[in-house]
């Protein structure tokens, strides 16, 4: 059986996350991040 992370390996993807500075848009980039893809936050503030 595979694991959370085989299905979701996410190794040579490129991800867009906005409002990613923080709250869930932060959990979420930083998630994406685990899993290996490459991140791209837009925000306001930062």
């Amino acid at each position: 059986m595979r694991t959370i992370q085989q299905l979701f390996d996410l190794t040579g993807k490129t991800a867009l996350v906005t409002g990613g500075s923080r709250g869930l848009g932060l959990q979420i980039a930083e998630a994406l991040g685990e899993q290996g893809a490459k991140i791209v936050i837009s925000s306001r503030k930062q």
